[in-house]
């Protein structure tokens, strides 16, 4: 359990890679649900869905739904399960998540709590296609919760939009676009990010908006720059 340390009192966190918890038991147990549940609202909304769009998910190459399997898999089973959540939890979601390649099999049925098999609940190839956004959501929902404080080495959400995706025009307050020449990345910001984390996550998107002489004077990979290594210099502070 290397990435989780269990400190009630400094909110604070000085490692990369480690994850500080500041809470424990049934009191973990609720917001850990709570956060879950929230990622999964914040998806919907993201796509500018519906609950109750996840009837509609065929896991056919061309389904628009398929974006969707995430909140099928936590409202219908991970929120069911009787399982007391707890650090072990948080630590595993934390390893796969932070993994560059592509969910495994395990990673998903640990996330998910399922054994991977199950008609219409099967942890193969498209759900680790959709899965690492609310994951990194969850992640972040904890933190923003003051339950625990992520390590500098967190990666915040976000999703290659073209060509893979389309995405319907939207007032979504969870998006943070970052566009470049050749592909659109839409950042998804989780519910209650402070507004210093927002200001330095929008400091790295290409347009013309932008009303800081300074900032605007850099270069493209140098506003990109400032914004991860800011926000994530502020989430470590707690």
């Amino acid at each position: 359990m290397d990435e989780v340390v269990e400190n009630v009192q400094s909110l604070m966190n000085l490692s990369r890679e480690k994850i500080v918890i500041h809470v424990k038991g049934k009191e973990l147990d609720v917001v850990i649900r709570d956060a879950l549940k929230t990622a999964a609202m914040t998806l919907i909304e993201f796509y500018d869905y519906s609950l109750n769009d996840i009837d509609k998910i065929t896991g056919s190459s061309s389904d628009s739904f398929i974006v969707l399997l995430p909140v099928k898999f936590i409202i219908n089973r991970t929120l069911l399960s009787e399982k007391e959540f707890d650090s072990n939890y948080i630590h595993n979601v934390y390893v796969s998540y932070s993994k560059s390649n592509e969910l495994s099999k395990k990673g998903l049925n640990n996330f998910y709590l399922v054994d991977g098999n199950e008609r219409g609940y099967a942890t193969g190839n498209n759900t680790a296609k959709v899965s690492k956004k609310v994951m990194g959501l969850f992640l972040s929902l904890l933190h923003y919760s003051g339950s625990i404080t992520l390590p500098y080495n967190y990666n915040f959400p976000t999703v290659n939009v073209k060509p893979t995706i389309s995405l319907k025009p939207s007032k979504s307050a969870n998006r943070i676009y970052n566009i470049s020449p050749s592909s659109k990345k839409v950042g998804i910001c989780a519910p209650f990010a402070t507004e210093l984390i927002k200001k330095l996550r929008s400091v790295g998107l290409l347009n013309k908006n932008i009303s800081s002489l300074l900032v605007s004077s850099l270069s493209n990979s140098a506003r990109v720059r400032l914004s991860n290594q800011g926000a994530k210099l502020v989430l470590v502070l707690g």
